[in-house]
């Protein structure tokens, strides 16, 4: 069962009071998607995940906290900035694109804003915008390999980030790209079975040039 509730939180940033969703208990049953993403009713609290300040749109996990190490005066500049102010618009999806910036330009954590960012593709696939989803996971694979390229992973297990960026591509039709991420992951040592069997999968899928969105029990069967 899913308990939400409104919880008035004071922005760290302008000392404004927002009414904010605040998750209290939730729960899964089925399989999650191919790039992670969770069953019911999980999948359906994204909009408690990040929220944002109705004000100056100062967007957080915990809009009563600023970046670790970031003055509130920094943090403020930056949302009147022009690589900030264009994305402040409505929906979940902006929070999610919106918060990707901030971890990307404020507290330089690409990996995470890699993660907000395939979040933003999500919320632009429960409105059926196929167009932004694509941008969005685009945006997803340049920050998952920035991080790479730092040598930070994203995923904890052995071929994990192949599979994430492979998913990405092929959600967005880049076929060629993520058959390449894809024997990537495959030719890694010590790869996971479990992401073995699934990036097996994502290669049938690449074959058949198929965007669509799969589930982890499709690939892994018993």
């Amino acid at each position: 069962m899913t308990i939400i509730w409104d919880e008035d939180i004071t922005c760290a940033v302008c000392g404004a009071i927002s009414k904010v969703p605040t998750l209290a208990s939730t729960n899964s049953f089925g399989s999650s998607d191919l790039d992670t993403r969770p069953p019911p009713m999980q999948r359906d609290t994204m909009h408690t995940w990040v929220t944002s300040c109705q004000v100056c749109g100062y967007v957080s996990p915990d809009l009563a906290t600023l970046p670790e190490g970031i003055a509130k005066e920094t943090v403020a500049d930056f949302l009147r900035s022009d690589a900030f102010a264009p994305l402040s618009q409505e929906g979940q999806a902006s929070v999610f694109a919106r918060y990707a910036v901030i971890l990307d330009k404020l507290e330089h954590d690409n990996a995470q804003a890699g993660w907000n960012s395939m979040r933003s593709a999500w919320c632009h696939d429960d409105r059926g915008d196929d167009n932004l989803a694509c941008i969005s996971r685009m945006q997803a694979v340049q920050f998952f390999k920035a991080a790479q390229a730092e040598g930070k992973t994203s995923m904890d297990d052995v071929g994990g980030d192949a599979l994430l960026c492979t998913d990405l591509l092929r959600r967005a039709g880049q076929f060629e790209q993520a058959l390449v991420e894809c024997d990537k992951g495959l030719a890694l040592d010590g790869v996971v079975p479990i992401i073995k069997s699934i990036l097996e999968y994502e290669k049938g899928l690449i074959g058949a040039r198929d965007t669509k969105c799969h589930k982890v029990e499709e690939a892994v069967k018993e």
